[in-house]
């Protein structure tokens, strides 16, 4: 069965022969021309002159007589139009959105003939459109509905709105209209109607074609339309339809909705003859998105013969597919043919440009410097665009905006050097801002360039070419080579530079003023459709294209990927201005027409097909993957096809989460010998460590023994920890001019009332632990670090109110370090432990000593018996940490009386507030009560952790996991 361009191609040139020089074969595009020109080619039997080969918008271009607008000239335009008659029109970021929805509108009301001056009528008056439509009483019910659902609806400002919309948009649409005129442009939908307008009235230019073939068209609009039935009054047209009369005799079936009109308005000039489906459609399941992609190319090796790939296609109507698909081809196809090119939005160049954008978006413009989002700055440093051209000043700048914790990095911080300074340097509008993006992304070209000579010249020594020599006779090279990677890279910029230099080129002349953040917007969206087009030769090889590119081709073997609800075909119809009752009344395309659309070039592929495979998602629905298509159930039910379906199933096994134990190896033993030996490098154990053993021993043994840590991250917003150390610096730097004196409490009340003393010790406070040393002001503080900073202003005042009641206090010590042997002994060995820690304040209060923390966490003042020294029950962490440093203190004076308290800053609000602790709910005074019972408890955990060799296991409570730092790597 011959393919239906190779028999137009045959009938043409049997009943015209030397005349179709001077023909206009007019197809859905140019890559249906292609074929049609080899056809030709290979069926005449002498050289002749090739007739002229038109697509159907090339053909209405050259009737209108007007050039197509670029895009974003075309929202400028009618921003310019619209300005200063509707609210919406003030600022060009408020508009852009609806300007979109405008323009594709007006591009509908204009291919489809609609009478413009009736569709924008007032709503109110809504009434005079049924004298319009005296030929269709569908369209008069569907205008009577809409009718009858506004006038229903809610009054309000919504409906006042709509209804000074509707009685701009009829004047905005001429007046529109009429500017690109005067300047010889238009959108595609006013071209269209242009060309049937002024063919119709004679005033078209005079087309050299005595006659024009349209081939393989399958939905032309109103205005395709007119053009053609007036060239067919004249004797100049033929007409030649692709369809199958299986659907076409079915009056319900939508891949027959146009086919059936056309076919008796204008008949074709070859009948078709009845066709059915030869081979079998084989329908398969897939679970995945990519699993699809795995198993096309496990057909594409069933199919490993020596047929030729010419009349092999894959159809993806996900574009996303593509690079799964490209990465898992068999190796024996050489020819592939990729229509659909390679979009630039999943390049590393529209990334780069992404964050380059964010990075202005974010910036600050002050009189005391400009500065930058760190977030934005490290995305642009480790980009791989940039981070190899800065390599070592990217990691310094990184490492100390971690380090310092600096959210926001001057811009003089990166003058260092040219890329860097061009980079980080902010822009006042949005002019600047289109010209600081193009001359960044050139500049990083440059820079690339350079790489690739400097490595080009190294490349000729002897010496690399030898080493090059040796990798070229490894078996296995993974990765393109550098050359190559350059190359990509480089096109990817390329490809980006280029567009957005057109766009900085529209915005001053446009005298438009638009914000970062619509400027950003329409960057993003004109590269989203950008592709970066495949070298190859269409009319050969495998061919990999989209739904819209197989228009008119013919395949033997077809594989058709995501057939699934709203992919293939697609869902909901593009948001408009002009309601569903109105289109349907103005023969407006809707949902229907576009699903006819779909349902024919669905069935259309299946035509001549010999092998035909369709592959759909067949995993839960989300927001990507709905059920199967409806073209698969309508296969399902449908006695004239031949369907086997299966399920592909991937063998996933799960099993539970074993227990992580680590064994103690010679490496953890020597770690932990370190806190034993008495020698220099001798470490002390500290009680939070002891904490971290008690609630999780494998903790303990990631953090103390592997030397596991987070990575330095700036902290924007100040959690509990950072709360807790700026409670503790500031009430520092408050009361270290005390330290060794009696402290009345007339003292802390006068404290309390020297609001300018405070903040000035708090702002202090922020400087040096927080902003790393950085000058800290108020305003400085924002959001929620600016409700933390009145929060500790509060808690500071609570704390003095505290400490005046109990007041006179002697201050002996803040931030003191105390450190104490500890003997510990297992049968047959036993060392000393050297424990210590930082005590956050210590004072003398009617005799007693007390060793007090501050604790910013909830804290339970009560404690038990066993004091939670067990690796399994309930850990009391801040009472165990204070009554650890009062044995500690205890041991270098026995004899003074010890007082172990917690100021829990969230207790610390009660009245009256008790700092002291609850040993079974009695008031713990004196550490030395208790030294019989804890010293022992906590001796025998030490010895366990230092001397027994137990191997190092997950806290059996998975409560502690919630957050800890560890979680992903125990999988909890």
């Amino acid at each position: 069965m011959e393919r239906f361009l190779e028999e137009t191609a045959r009938h043409l040139i049997d009943s015209r022969g030397q005349q179709l020089q001077d023909y206009c074969l007019v197809l859905p595009n140019r890559r249906a021309a292609l074929f049609m020109e080899k056809y030709m080619a290979a069926l005449v039997p002498a050289p002749m002159w090739a007739p002229t080969f038109r697509s159907v918008n090339e053909l209405m271009t050259e009737i209108s007589g007007l050039r197509t607008a670029d895009h974003l000239l075309l929202l400028f335009e009618l921003f310019r139009t619209l300005h200063g008659k509707h609210p919406m029109a003030s600022q060009f970021d408020d508009f852009y959105s609806w300007g979109e929805l405008m323009l594709r509108d007006f591009d509908d009301v204009d291919k489809h003939r609609a009478d413009a001056g009736a569709l924008f009528t007032n709503l109110s008056d809504l009434k005079n459109l049924d004298t319009v439509f005296a030929e269709s009483p569908e369209q008069e019910e569907a205008l009577r509905l809409f009718r009858q659902h506004f006038q229903n609806s809610t009054p309000g400002p919504v409906r006042q709105q709509h209804s000074e919309l509707w009685n701009l948009l009829g004047p905005l649409y001429t007046e529109f209209r009429d500017r690109l005129c005067a300047q010889g442009t238009g959108y595609e939908g006013m071209i269209y109607r242009r060309a049937a307008d002024h063919a119709e009235q004679g005033t078209a230019p005079a087309l050299p074609y005595p006659c024009i073939v349209f081939i393989g068209l399958n939905a032309p609009n109103p205005c395709e339309e007119a053009l053609m039935q007036l060239w067919q009054k004249e004797g100049k047209a033929l007409f030649y339809w692709d369809y199958d009369p299986m659907y076409l005799e079915q009056p319900w079936h939508q891949a027959g909705f146009n086919m059936r009109r056309l076919i008796q308005k204008f008949p074709p000039a070859l009948a078709q003859p009845p066709r059915r489906p030869e081979g079998k459609i084989v329908i398969t399941g897939v679970p995945s998105a990519t699993g699809q992609a795995m198993t096309a190319c496990d057909l594409l090796q069933g199919w490993s013969d020596n047929q030729s790939w010419d009349h092999t296609a894959i159809v993806l109507p996900d574009e996303l597919l593509l690079i799964p698909l490209l990465s898992v081809l068999p190796e024996h196809i050489r020819n592939v043919n990729i229509t659909m090119g390679y979009p630039l939005r999943l390049t590393p160049a529209y990334g780069l440009v992404q964050h380059l954008l964010q990075l202005q978006q974010n910036a600050r413009l002050q009189e005391s410097g400009n500065s930058f989002f760190h977030k934005d700055v490290c995305n642009v440093l480790t980009h791989p665009y940039i981070a190899p051209l800065l390599p070592g000043p990217a990691q310094a700048w990184i490492g100390a905006i971690r380090e310092q914790n600096i959210i926001r990095p001057a811009e003089q911080m990166f003058r260092e050097n040219t890329l860097s300074h061009q980079i980080f340097r902010a822009c006042p509008d949005t002019s600047a801002l289109a010209e600081w993006l193009t001359d960044t992304l050139a500049l990083i070209g440059k820079t690339w360039e350079g790489i690739m000579q400097t490595e080009s010249e190294t490349s000729e020594s002897p010496e690399i070419l030898d080493q090059q020599e040796k990798a070229d006779t490894q078996e296995t090279r993974q990765g393109p080579e550098p050359t190559e990677a350059h190359e990509l890279r480089q096109e990817y910029l390329f490809t980006a530079f280029t567009h957005l230099e057109r766009l900085r080129d529209l915005i001053p002349a446009r005298e438009i003023t638009i914000g970062h953040k619509s400027f950003a917007s329409m960057v993003l969206q004109s590269l989203r459709g950008v592709n970066i087009p495949f070298r190859g030769e269409p009319l050969a090889g495998l061919q990999i294209m989209g739904v819209l590119e197989t228009r008119a081709l013919d395949f033997d073997r077809l594989i058709i990927l995501s057939m699934n609800e709203g992919i293939f075909p697609k869902g909901n119809t593009a948001p408009s201005f002009i309601p569903y009752n109105l289109r349907k009344g103005f023969g407006l395309p809707t949902a229907e027409y576009q699903d006819a659309i779909s349902t024919y070039t669905f069935y259309r592929l299946l035509h001549r097909a010999k092998h035909v495979h369709l592959l759909y998602h067949s995993g839960p629905p989300d927001e990507l993957h709905g059920e199967a298509s409806r073209f698969i159930t309508q296969l399902r039910y449908d006695p004239r096809f031949t369907v086997e379906e299966q399920q592909t199933t991937f063998s996933v096994r799960t099993r539970e989460n074993q227990p992580i134990v680590r064994e103690r190896t010679q490496s953890m033993q020597d770690t932990l010998n370190q806190w034993l030996s008495q020698g220099p490098q001798a470490r002390t154990f500290s009680p939070s460590a002891l904490n971290t053993y008690l609630n999780c021993p494998l903790k303990f043994c990631f953090r103390y023994l592997d030397g596991l840590r987070e990575p330095d991250e700036v902290e924007e917003e100040i959690d509990a920890r950072s709360f807790g150390q700026l409670l503790h610096k500031s009430m520092e730097l408050l009361y270290t001019p005390w330290v060794g004196q009696t402290i009345p409490a007339d003292r802390f009340q006068e404290l309390h009332k020297d609001e300018d003393r405070l903040r000035g010790v708090l702002l202090d406070a922020f400087s040096k632990t927080y902003f790393k040393g950085q000058e800290t002001k108020a305003e400085n503080l924002t959001g929620r670090n600016l409700i933390v900073y009145e929060v500790l202003y509060q808690t500071i005042l609570r704390i003095l109110e505290v400490d005046a009641q109990a007041a006179p206090l002697e201050l002996i010590a803040l931030e003191h370090y105390i450190k104490a042997p500890v003997h510990l002994e297992l049968p047959g060995r036993s060392a000393t432990l050297m424990m210590g820690g930082y005590v956050d304040r210590m004072e003398r209060r009617k005799g007693n000593l007390y060793i007090i923390d501050y604790k910013s966490g909830k804290i339970e003042y009560n404690v038990n018996a066993e004091f939670g020294l067990n690796t399994t029950g309930k850990l009391n962490d801040a009472a165990l940490q204070a009554i650890t440093y009062a044995r500690l203190m205890h041991q270098g004076t026995p004899e003074a009386p010890v007082t172990p308290a917690l100021y829990g800053l969230r207790e610390l609000f009660c009245s009256p507030f008790e700092p002291r602790l609850l040993l079974d709910k009695v008031l713990l005074e004196d550490y030395r009560t208790i030294h019989e019972q804890f010293a022992p408890a906590l001796d025998q955990i030490l010895s366990t952790l230092f001397l027994s060799g137990e191997p190092f296991v997950q806290t059996t409570d998975v409560k502690r996991c919630q957050y800890c730092e560890f979680r992903e790597i125990c999988h909890r």
